[in-house]
């Protein structure tokens, strides 16, 4: 089964066109029809063959004789040629496109000068088939007859014109090819792009969904962290208030309260980082001390720094 029709590859009103202009040159009839015998392009057609062979049983059933002879004689040579029981001559050439017959291309209904008309066998044809005489052989008379020395120079055209279908034939079919893989490339890159898209939109959702479960933690492991903060710093500062601390251990629970109030304003930052996240930081505008901060961080760092001896 082809791939595509004729009538798919050849802008057949144009081709019709031009068979016209042809036809109004030459006199000669002519025909593309596609390979289930529909007539795509038809000029010139004369009287004899739309008003009386083709409206006959008789005369129809010799046409459909000299269709099929010529079709099961079309790859015998380069085109297939025969007169048929209606007395017209008929030639045809093959349209191949990439191996595949696509479509048959026709020119006849005519005479050959060297093989003129016998009207005695138009008579009795137009008595069998019950034509009116007069009128048929009028029908007759208005056939192209073509001289001997014209002959090869129209089946040379005739065969160019065919070779020349063949290759726009084969050109607008590689197009088509050509443009259903793109189609198929830009489907494919659409579907490819709304499953990234996807893929983007649930990983979007996961990461949301664990910056949720981040600030939670956060939230819920300050308040864990704060608890037993403050009971640590409520302690030391009781036992500071004992004034009779030997003054060592003074010192000693004083670097414990500054760092456990160091370790409170860290737990309080991450509670206020987890409000940044969830848009609900609010700014509270206070005075600190600076040199107080200072000192703070000189005793924290004051003891790794001796060990060290730095």
């Amino acid at each position: 089964m082809l791939k595509y029709k004729f009538s798919e590859l050849v802008d057949i009103p144009k081709l019709q066109e031009s068979m016209e202009y042809f036809h109004q040159t030459t006199g000669l009839a002519n025909a593309v029809l596609d390979l289930e015998e529909n007539v795509l392009v038809a000029a010139g057609w004369t009287d004899i063959c739309t008003k009386f062979h083709r409206c006959n049983p008789l005369t129809l059933a010799r046409c459909k004789e000299s269709d099929a002879y010529i079709k099961s004689h079309l790859f015998k040579g380069e085109y297939a040629e025969y007169r048929c029981k209606n007395g017209l001559r008929d030639v045809a050439f093959p349209i191949i496109i990439e191996g595949e017959h696509s479509a048959t291309f026709f020119f006849g209904q005519c005479f050959y000068e060297h093989d003129p008309p016998d009207l005695a066998y138009f008579r009795r044809q137009a008595e069998e088939a019950g034509f009116d005489s007069k009128e048929y052989l009028e029908a007759v008379g208005k056939v192209t007859i073509i001289p001997q020395e014209r002959i090869n120079g129209i089946i040379a055209y005739y065969k160019s014109i065919a070779g020349m279908l063949t290759d726009i034939g084969l050109t607008q079919k590689r197009q088509l090819e050509i443009n259903k893989e793109l189609v198929m490339y830009r489907d494919h890159l659409e579907e490819m792009v709304q499953k990234r898209t996807e893929e983007l939109n649930e990983q979007k959702e996961r990461a949301e969904a664990a910056n949720r479960a981040k600030s939670i933690f956060l939230a819920n492991m300050s308040h864990e962290l704060r608890t037993p903060m403050n009971a640590i710093l409520g302690f030391s500062q009781l036992m500071l208030r004992n004034s009779g601390l030997p003054s060592d251990q003074r010192l000693y629970l004083d670097h414990i309260n500054h760092s456990g109030e160091h370790l409170l304003n860290l737990i309080n930052d991450v509670l206020e980082m987890s409000k940044i996240e969830a848009r609900q930081i609010s700014l509270n505008v206070s005075a600190f001390d600076l040199h107080a901060l200072f000192r703070e961080v000189m005793v924290m760092f004051d003891s790794g720094c001796n060990q060290k001896g730095l």
